[in-house]
């Protein structure tokens, strides 16, 4: 376990590690997972998709067919983390698009410079929620 108190899930944030909250979640994995790291010391970041009900035409508006509409759905992003065994296993097993299940993880907060499409800092101290992923399916 010392391993992970020097890899973050995103990595240039102040982190924040919320003692003792533990969460589990389902998801689409943003981008292909790739493993750093060597050796004993591998490891895996990866980007989840969820998404939960805000009720009809409150949530994200996407494209269907060509019409723009709006969902009954928000989605948040959740950066992960995961560590030797359970990293090469994302790594192997799962690919763009992917639902996974994290099973058991361990909440952080970070704060971030949230930029716009230019560069330019929107939001100096935004908030960020990262998991390392203990177990997955």
């Amino acid at each position: 376990m010392e391993s992970i108190k020097h890899v973050s899930a995103w990595p240039g944030r102040r982190k924040y590690t919320v003692a003792g909250i533990k969460t589990s979640f389902d998801g689409k994995l943003g981008k292909k997972p790739e493993l750093l790291g060597d050796g004993d010391n591998v490891y895996c970041r990866v980007t989840i998709a969820t998404e939960r009900y805000v009720g009809a035409g409150k949530g994200d508006v996407r494209t269907f067919n060509g019409n723009e509409e709006t969902t009954a759905y928000k989605t948040s992003w959740v950066n992960g983390v995961a560590f030797k065994a359970q990293a090469k296993y994302i790594v192997d097993k799962f690919a763009v698009g992917d639902t996974i299940v994290v099973l058991n993880g361990d909440m952080e907060l970070d704060t971030y410079q949230k930029k716009d499409a230019n560069g330019n800092v929107i939001d100096g101290n935004a908030l960020g929620v990262s998991v390392i992923m203990r177990d997955i399916a």
